[in-house]
């Protein structure tokens, strides 16, 4: 799958795809950045909110990479699972929009 994104459109890049043996119907293409069907994206969001709860703010480094390790360690198995079966609806509603973003 190519995002289009500047790196995977270099003409190097498909280059040395072609040589692989991917080129033509053998890419897919996607639009640059789909986050909607990024679960890391999803995931960072979540660590995100955990770690700035409550407007934390974070005077050193290491008070930053503390509350990331806290938060991190704070992530369930369950919540990861949930953000990864999200995915199936999120393929669904993107295909259904033609290929475009979606609306939450």
């Amino acid at each position: 799958m190519q995002d289009n994104a500047p790196s995977h459109a270099a003409k190097k890049s498909l280059e040395y795809l072609q040589q692989l043996g991917f080129s033509g119907h053998l890419l897919v293409k996607w639009p640059v950045c789909i986050l909607d069907l990024n679960v890391i994206e999803y995931l960072w969001s979540v660590l995100k909110m955990k770690i700035y709860q409550d407007g934390l703010q974070f005077s050193t480094k290491d008070a930053l990479w503390e509350a990331i390790v806290d938060a991190a360690d704070g992530i369930t198995p369950d919540e990861i699972v949930t953000l990864t079966n999200s995915m199936d609806k999120s393929v669904m509603d993107v295909l259904s929009c033609g290929g475009s973003y979606i609306h939450h």
